[in-house]
């Protein structure tokens, strides 16, 4: 990870130094969305290569390397950090407009955004700089996003877990038979 605390530019300045809200938030693990469980559910897979994310949706990402961080912590100390950074400085359009941006990208479950490959950085720029302007979306990011129904993946848990508690209760009870069923030695033979 880099170390970005002494960037001395007055972007970065306001970037750190009036964290929004979410800054402490922690970056959720996309791992742990339950997808694969879920992908027998899927009603619909859509890929966008020119979408638009609202920065309060992302929420995480696929890179285990930034999970369990926080915003700011990224933002201080991202590998790649200092460059865009500095890049966000002197090109802020490129948050704002809508051309393609390569290399960033989302995977979306559950109306909630995971960075996904090498735009973690470039996301985590996005949320501090268009956390509180009067368009919040970056755009020109690809997007796969999946659809899920969720009242049939609830079914299908609550069945599962019901069958389990029977399978439980039916070992219980086998084993409940055999001890009554084990013969006692006769007295007196």
């Amino acid at each position: 990870m880099g170390d970005n605390r002494h960037l001395e530019t007055n972007f970065y300045k306001k970037l750190t130094n009036y964290p929004p809200v979410f800054s402490s938030k922690i970056i959720g693990n996309f791992n742990d969305t339950g997808l694969s469980e879920k992908l027998n559910f899927v009603t619909k897979k859509e890929i966008i290569p020119s979408g638009s994310i609202n920065v309060n949706t992302i929420v995480g990402s696929d890179n285990e390397e930034y999970t369990g961080l926080s915003w700011k912590e990224l933002l201080v100390s991202g590998e790649k950090m200092r460059e865009h950074i500095l890049q966000a400085e002197s090109n802020p359009e490129y948050y704002h407009n809508k051309n393609i941006k390569e290399g960033i990208a989302f995977i979306t479950v559950d109306d909630k955004n995971y960075t996904t490959g090498t735009g973690n950085n470039r996301s985590c720029i996005a949320k501090f700089l268009l956390f509180n302007a009067e368009d919040s979306h970056i755009h020109g990011v690809r997007i796969t996003k999946y659809s899920i129904d969720n009242s049939i993946l609830e079914q299908y848990k609550t069945i599962k877990h019901k069958k389990k508690e029977k399978w439980k209760q039916t070992k219980s009870d086998e084993k409940r038979i055999k001890h009554r069923h084990v013969q006692t030695p006769e007295i007196g033979r």
